[in-house]
Order: C-alpha cells, then sequence, then structure tokens
C-alpha cells in the first residue's frame, strides 16, 4: 500500500508539473525572461493584470545590470513632481532626450519612454524604493535615498511572489517556442541542470545586452573591459533571431573610462575623473600626456579608447595630497567598490595601482619612462603655478603633483551598455525583418535598440517598455 501511494503521488507531480519523459513542464499566460529591472517590471505589469506570470532568470540571483544602476534617474508625470509642485510634459522631456542623442535612435520609441517614464519611477516608489523628497534638479531628475537599486530588485521580487506570480532562478532560457502558425508558444530552458518547457501565450525577453559576449562585439571593441553583468551575453538576441527578429544598432556601444580589470575581461570603476579634478593627471604609456585631464565622460571614454587603439595604456598620475581630497568627499578608496582594506591589498600586490615615494620609483612600477614622466610631471606643475596649460588647454587646476607618496592607477575604457538589440515598435512587439511583429513576442530593457538617445540612461526607458511589455502580453494572453 506504502508504495502504491508513493507511485500515485510521483504521478500526481508528473500531471502537475512534469513530463516524467520530457522534463518538467510549466504553464502560463506570460513568460518572462531575464529577472532585472525591465523583466521585474514587465513580470509585475502582466500580474497586476490578471495573469499567471512565471519570471526566469539564469543566474542564481535576480536583478541584472539593474544591481550595477546607480545616480539619477530622469522621467516626468511622477507624483514627487506633483508633491513639488513640478509640471512638465513627456513631450518637453523627450525634446531633452532628444537633446542628448548620440546614437541612432527611434522616435516612436523614445516619445514611448518618455510617456511611461512616470510609471516607471512611481512603480519604484510605490514597492518603497526610498526617493529624496526634492528633485535633484528640475524638472525631471530624481534620486534614490539608496544610489544602488538592490533594494529595488528584491522588493520588485517579492512583489511578484505576492501577486501570485513565479520566479524560478538558475534557470536558463534556451529556445523561445511557437506554434504551426507562427505564434510563441513558450520557453525551453535549463533550471538547475534539467530541461524544462513552459508552455505561455507570450514571452518578453529582458535578458539585457550583449557586453559579455566578445563574439558578438564588433571587433573594434572586443578588448574592452565589460562594466555590464557578466550574465549579458545575448542569449534573448539569438533565440529572437532564431525565430526571424530583426536588430539595430549592433555596431554601437556606449563607451565608459576610468575602468580598472577586476577580474578577466571585467571591469569596475574607479574615481579617475575626480582624481583629475583634484589635480591628478593622465599619461600613456610613453608617460606623457594626452589630453587636458579633466574631461567628461564621454571625453575621457573616446581618450582612453584612442590611446588603447594604438596599443597604449593610460594612467592617472597623482599624490598622496590629491588621494587625501579624494577621501574628503567621504571615498575610502580610488576604486568605486573597494574598501580601504581592499586598497592597501591591491597596493601591495601593485595590481592596477601604485605608489611610490619617488617618481622614478613609480615610472618603474608601471612601467613607463622615468625621465619623460619626470618631465611631464614638472611641464603640468608649472602650468598650475601659471594656471594656464598651453599643450593641451587644461581649463581647471586645483593641486600639483608635487609631494610623495606618489600614485598611479591604471584607466581602462569599458562597454555598458552595448547600444543595439532587438527591434520592437512603440507596444514592445519584436519585429521581424519584415517589419512585422512576431506574435507573442515582446521586449524590454537593455535587449532592445533604438530606445535610449546616449545609451547610458537605461534603468527608466528599460522599466518603461517593461511595463508596456506586461501590458499588452497580458492582453494577448487574454484573447
Amino acid at each position: 500500500m506504502k508504495k502504491l501511494a508513493q507511485a500515485l503521488a510521483v504521478a500526481l507531480i508528473c500531471i502537475l508539473s512534469v513530463g516524467c519523459a520530457g522534463g518538467a513542464k510549466y504553464k502560463a499566460d506570460v513568460v518572462v525572461i531575464g529577472a532585472g529591472g525591465a523583466g521585474l517590471a514587465a513580470a509585475n505589469t502582466a500580474a497586476d493584470n490578471g495573469v499567471k506570470v512565471i519570471l526566469i532568470e539564469k543566474m542564481p540571483f535576480a536583478g541584472g545590470a539593474t544591481t550595477l544602476a546607480a545616480g539619477s534617474i530622469t522621467g516626468t508625470g511622477t507624483k514627487l513632481q506633483t508633491e513639488n509642485g513640478v509640471e512638465a510634459s513627456a513631450e518637453e522631456f523627450q525634446a531633452e532626450l532628444e537633446s542628448e542623442a548620440v546614437y541612432e535612435y527611434d522616435r516612436e520609441l523614445v516619445s514611448a519612454h518618455a510617456g511611461y517614464s512616470g510609471k516607471a519611477i512611481d512603480f519604484m516608489a510605490d514597492l518603497g524604493v526610498e526617493f529624496f523628497p526634492e528633485l535633484e534638479q528640475a524638472p525631471f531628475r530624481h534620486r534614490t535615498k539608496d544610489p544602488y537599486q538592490a533594494k529595488f530588485v528584491q522588493l520588485a521580487l517579492d512583489s511578484l511572489k505576492s501577486k501570485g506570480g513565479e520566479a524560478l532562478l538558475n534557470t536558463k532560457a534556451t529556445e523561445i517556442l511557437k506554434d504551426k502558425d507562427g505564434s510563441v508558444s513558450g520557453v525551453k530552458a535549463i533550471s538547475d541542470g534539467k530541461e524544462i518547457t513552459i508552455a505561455a501565450k507570450a514571452v518578453i525577453i529582458a535578458t539585457g545586452d550583449f557586453g559579455a559576449n566578445k563574439e558578438m562585439l564588433p571587433v573594434e571593441y572586443r578588448n574592452a573591459l565589460n562594466f555590464g553583468p557578466v550574465s549579458s551575453t545575448g542569449d534573448g538576441i539569438k533565440m529572437a533571431e532564431s525565430l526571424g527578429a530583426a536588430t539595430v544598432n549592433m555596431d554601437k556601444v556606449a563607451l565608459w573610462g576610468n575602468g580598472i580589470e577586476a577580474a578577466e575581461g571585467l571591469g569596475e570603476y574607479s574615481w579617475g575623473r575626480l582624481l583629475c579634478e583634484f589635480g591628478g593627471i593622465y599619461v600613456n604609456t610613453d608617460g606623457v600626456r594626452f589630453s587636458k585631464d579633466v574631461l567628461d565622460d564621454e571625453e575621457v571614454a573616446q581618450a582612453t579608447f584612442e590611446q588603447e587603439q594604438a596599443g597604449k595604456y593610460v594612467w592617472v598620475v597623482f599624490d598622496q595630497k590629491i588621494k587625501d581630497a579624494l577621501h574628503g568627499l567621504g571615498f575610502p578608496s580610488v576604486v568605486a567598490t573597494w574598501d580601504a582594506a581592499k586598497e592597501a591589498t591591491e597596493l601591495e600586490k601593485n595590481h592596477n595601482v601604485a605608489k611610490a615615494d619617488s617618481i622614478t620609483d613609480l615610472a618603474a612600477k608601471i612601467g613607463v619612462p622615468a625621465e619623460a614622466l619626470e618631465d611631464t610631471l614638472s611641464k603640468y606643475n608649472s602650468y598650475v603655478e601659471t594656471q594656464s596649460d598651453p599643450e593641451f588647454g587644461r581649463p581647471l587646476f586645483a593641486n600639483p603633483i608635487a609631494e610623495g607618496p606618489y600614485y598611479a592607477m591604471i584607466q581602462r575604457v569599458g562597454i555598458y551598455p552595448t547600444v543595439g538589440g532587438l527591434k520592437i515598435d512603440a507596444e514592445a512587439r519584436v519585429l521581424n525583418t519584415s517589419g512585422e511583429p512576431i506574435p507573442g513576442l515582446y521586449a524590454a530593457g537593455d535587449v532592445t535598440g533604438g530606445v535610449s538617445t546616449n545609451g547610458r540612461d537605461t534603468l527608466v526607458p528599460g522599466m518603461s517598455f517593461g511595463i508596456i511589455a506586461g501590458e499588452n502580453a497580458a492582453e494577448q494572453a487574454k484573447q
């Protein structure tokens, strides 16, 4: 009798969730692939619209690139704007976004992003993400009290589960399924090492960019570090392309400077720009300056990229007084994610950052000609004294580099995100190479192209299209 009961229990499990010969089988109305900000917004929105949602994520944790997001975010139509008496239309916000354009974009997508940006920011606030009570910069710029978004990710995940949604972590999508008529019918995946199938009426791809996949990158960017997550390997793009999906801007990336290589191919952000504002300078492997040093994000990225393309490394050189000025802002280390102990360890290893009592010794540690570096610093210090830079026109001078100990930190160029991705329409539907929507297939976030105008501010656009995708996928599932 006991064996019979066990057999019946196994059979019941097979009926509910497992095709015992073919792996676990699940059923949902909407499947969302990728649990970053865009995917979490999509999954929560679909659940809010009364459908069963399964969210899958190939990593053992949720968040994706959203866990790396920091700083302020922009949008309009938010509750916080109303509380501050600020009125700004979506059209005004769209105009600002277009004024910042660096890459080719789709105006309809930018319009949709602008129109939904307030909903995206309010989505965060409604979950419990705390914002400063005043706008950082009126009318559009908001700032969360916690500069990083790990708490938001957890709140959004908990919210989905409270609505009856299911989240399968450590579950990598391998194929998007479709019916004979070409409509999407679900997803195949590997979950904890076992193949599963999820039947669904709509699928939302939110798998991020392809910065961690060197083979997908244009050749000229393959030596750049990846500033995004290791999970961003272009899976969603490849799966959608197998269904005939079109892509856009695949040859474009957003470059960032001031990186150090934390692990092979993976970058972390340093405070190189701030060190330059306090008096530091950039030198290359010839020991000479090549720029005005005080550069914005785009300028420092391009200048570093050009040096690397010429086969040269870049270092930011500074002294203890300059370093102390950085610490005066509350930063314990010259690298954003390091504490003082981590920095001390790296200095001991002479890895990424070097320290020496003399310029000659510093030059030896970083492998640049000592005479050239000494001459460069001598000239630069004279420019500080006269407040004039006849070589490169540096506009701001703070401290000379005059008293040891002296430091040098390597500065690498990195990518985040890749700007290109799946071509979508304003309803977040993935389009095929003929410009027609693939029935039941939607996308949001860094996996898409043509949405972000500057390639750098992608959290709110991703969530905006996550909400759009969630609404439309839910509607599709109800038909």
